[in-house]
């Protein structure tokens, strides 16, 4: 078969799949990198400050992202994010209760966390290839005068397709 006509053939990249942490030592050294910046402006109580980012920064074990009609869910162990429509909530790694939006594309999962403490934005993007997941964090704060910013890289395990059933909706409160 040509290149060319395989290259049409070709089904593109989805952000849909599970990852895994593609080297655990860089990614904590990216999001040390960022707290470092972020903490800088502390001055004598820098340590304190890292020490309060790192506990909500952590290097998540796996990725797993998925889309089922209007419901996406996406599972960074220890938070579960879903949405319906692209809004929800989700408890945090604080273990307080964000709003949650997520917008998706094919290639891409936006995430926007926020409560009076603070907002999170994650980017999940697909290399083109399809193989690797990049995981651009941003925390923001009244309290942080320079914004959390740090990069991490996922690598494919699972490739969930049309016939892998989504996560359960969470149970409705009353």
């Amino acid at each position: 078969m040509s290149p060319v006509l395989l290259a049409l053939l070709a089904v593109p990249p989805t952000v849909e799949g599970v990852w895994v942490s593609a080297d655990d030592q860089a990614n904590r050294a990216a999001i040390e990198r960022g707290i470092a910046a972020a903490a800088e402006p502390f001055g004598p109580i820098t340590f304190v400050v890292r020490s309060a980012l790192r506990d909500v920064s952590p290097v998540f074990p796996s990725v797993t992202i998925r889309r089922a009609g209007d419901l996406v869910t996406c599972l960074t162990p220890p938070v579960a994010a879903t949405t319906t429509r692209g809004e929800g909530t989700t408890i945090g790694l604080d273990r307080a209760v964000n709003q949650l939006t997520h917008a998706m594309t094919t290639t891409t999962l936006t995430q926007v966390t926020w409560n009076d403490a603070g907002r999170r934005r994650t980017v999940f993007t697909v290399s083109p290839s399809g193989d690797r997941l990049e995981v651009a964090v941003e925390v923001t704060a009244p309290r942080l005068s320079v914004p959390v910013r740090y990069v991490m890289q996922y690598r494919r395990a699972v490739t969930l397709d049309a016939g892998t059933p989504a996560a359960p909706r969470p149970a409705e409160r009353r």
